[in-house]
């Protein structure tokens, strides 16, 4: 399924089950993973997914049409990565936004 789909929503729900299947070279299958992984964060599939500034981005470019142009996997410190997988784990469910410090939109 297209990673755009994922709710993150529903990970307040209890155990969350969720299947991704991409179709292609590395390329698509990573871009279809990102788009799964961002969605679940809360942050719209449509838009940059990126730490904060200063820790550089986490997810590269795709242009309007959804087609991979370019990925940048990299400045993103282990501890970040590690509170959002925290987070991911063990949602909070009171707060009206996960990760607002951690994502940008």
């Amino acid at each position: 399924k297209d990673g755009a789909t994922a709710d993150g929503a529903k990970l307040c729900e209890g155990t969350v089950f969720a299947v991704v299947s991409a179709k292609g070279n590395f390329s698509d299958t990573v871009f279809t993973l990102s788009r799964f992984i961002s969605k679940i964060l809360g942050v719209k599939y449509d838009e940059q997914t990126s730490c904060n500034a200063s820790q550089g981005h986490i997810m590269g470019h795709y242009d309007i049409l959804n087609t991979n142009t370019s990925y940048t996997f990299s400045s993103c410190s282990n501890s970040t990565i590690a509170d959002a997988l925290q987070t991911l784990q063990r949602p909070n469910c009171s707060k009206s936004t996960q990760l607002e410090d951690l994502i940008t939109k």
